[in-house]
């Protein structure tokens, strides 16, 4: 595509899409591109030119799975290719590989832009950070996985039973009951919580004992492993 059609094409938005892009967009601290139907990047904010290292005219007319991946064909898992099979938005995870061998998770959405007609004529494309909550949802997994054997082992072998009310469950403690809850996960006695929150042992044992009685179990472990996969701490 050359750079007239491109002006033309990028000019053609409705709603002054060049101003909206440039005004809003452009301001993501993420990355944000706009690409068109035939995967050719149409513009792209500062964010993802200094993932680049180059300049905007640069980039333009240039195939994002060339650009950006230097793949000769469109990536497997594109959410944009959905956006202009469906004229839908679309939402995808991918590990993605850098080429000094370092890598990340990135949460990518894809919104279609339409002509007057209602034709999709190019798509947004932006991608989010999330390593950070991949690790943290791999440390829960694992957490989880090494209480419900500590369990195992504790009761014969038998594995903890999950309620038909288990994702109800946990609603209904107070916020210093989440705060008691975490402290006790985390294998503090009560003494030891109560020094942290600065309250009697006398009262953190009436709170681990509302905490026993709202999860419906009858020991710490049991209670961490409920508290874990309802996400309460």
């Amino acid at each position: 595509m050359g750079q007239t059609e491109l002006t033309r094409q990028t000019e053609s938005f409705p709603f002054s899409m060049l101003h909206l892009l440039t005004a809003v967009l452009g301001s993501i601290a993420d990355p944000v591109n706009v690409i068109s139907p035939d995967y050719e990047v149409i513009w792209a904010n500062k964010t993802l030119l200094k993932h680049t290292a180059l300049e905007l005219d640069q980039i333009r007319g240039r195939r994002c799975h060339e650009l950006y991946f230097g793949r000769n064909d469109v990536c497997d898992f594109c959410p944009v290719r959905e956006v202009f099979a469906s004229s839908k938005p679309c939402v995808k995870e991918k590990w993605i590989r850098e080429p000094k061998g370092a890598g990340h998770w990135r949460e990518v959405h894809a919104y279609p832009i339409h002509d007057e007609s209602g034709k999709v004529v190019s798509a947004i494309r932006i991608g989010f950070d999330i390593t950070d909550r991949k690790r943290r949802q791999s440390r829960r997994t694992r957490y989880i996985e090494s209480l419900e054997k500590a369990l195992r082992d504790a009761t014969g072998g038998r594995s903890p039973r999950r309620g038909a009310g288990d994702d109800r469950e946990g609603m209904s403690l107070t916020d210093r009951e989440l705060e008691v809850l975490a402290l006790m996960a985390e294998g503090l006695t009560n003494a030891e919580i109560a020094r942290v929150l600065c309250l009697s042992p006398h009262t953190v044992k009436s709170h681990v004992v509302h905490i026993f009685n709202k999860l419906g179990v009858n020991d710490r472990t049991r209670a961490a492993v409920k508290a874990a996969r309802l996400h309460l701490i």
